[in-house]
């Protein structure tokens, strides 16, 4: 089942968005404060949905000042979106971004900059994209954040990224809002496990079989024979969930 949502843009206009179940239920839960788990096996579209959530964040703040942040604290939002992989997501996610900023979020009026990996927009707000080595650099603990996101959670230090987070948040006009997601495979000690059991946090947990829309059952019957059994177990039903 898909969902339409229309998002008001920063320059008067619109942009509707279809969204399946699960990504319109994690849409509906990323309010102020939120600690938003998703637990996705492949073919959900966590990525996707992930720089939906910037975006859209952006297009609700950008221009706009913060009046309860003393001077000279800048328009907009900013997020940090937490890297496990940062020469794969230099690969295979940079070009991707790239075109959304240039066609469908075009209005938002971002910029990509590979070298300092940090999407700037025009109305103040900002991405950065942090690799979990550097997430001990004592730079980072003079930065305040509005969201941080990870597509790969279970991959992180939980203390690491405690201590991270701590400092992020610490503003008290930030929007404050976690988005954590990813295949499950640390558990009972990854974040996804730990929010799972926090009951201030909210976990929507899906798989392929909940986006009939968008991945053919045929097809991943066909990746089942191909794959080993405890691999597509986890990567494709979350069976570490």
């Amino acid at each position: 089942m898909n969902h339409q949502h229309v998002i008001s843009l920063p320059d008067g206009t619109t942009r509707e968005a279809i969204l399946t179940n699960p990504q319109h239920r994690a849409y509906q839960a990323l309010r102020p404060g939120a600690t938003v788990a998703l637990p996705w096996g492949r073919g959900v579209g966590l990525s996707w949905f992930t720089r939906f959530a910037w975006y859209t964040l952006v297009a609700e703040h950008d221009y706009r000042p913060r009046k309860e942040a003393p001077p000279p604290w800048p328009r907009g939002v900013r997020i940090v979106h937490l890297l496990t992989d940062a020469k794969g997501f230099r690969a295979d996610a940079l070009d991707i971004i790239d075109r959304e900023l240039c066609y469908e979020w075009a209005a938002l009026g971002g910029r990509l900059s590979r070298s300092d990996m940090r999407i700037t927009f025009v109305g103040g707000s900002r991405v950065d994209f942090v690799s979990k080595v550097h997430m001990r650099d004592p730079e980072l603990q003079r930065w305040r954040a509005d969201m941080i996101t990870c597509d790969d959670a279970d991959s992180l230090d939980v203390k690491r990224y405690d201590a991270l987070v701590t400092p992020l948040f610490s503003h008290p006009w930030g929007v404050r809002i976690e988005l954590l997601g990813g295949i499950p495979h640390n558990a009972p000690f990854g974040l996804l496990s730990r929010a799972a059991k926090d009951p201030r946090a909210i976990t929507i947990p899906a798989t392929y079989r909940d986006v009939p829309e968008a991945v053919d059952p045929a097809y991943v019957e066909q990746l089942r024979t191909m794959m080993a059994p405890d691999t597509f177990a986890r990567e494709w039903e979350c069976s570490a969930a």
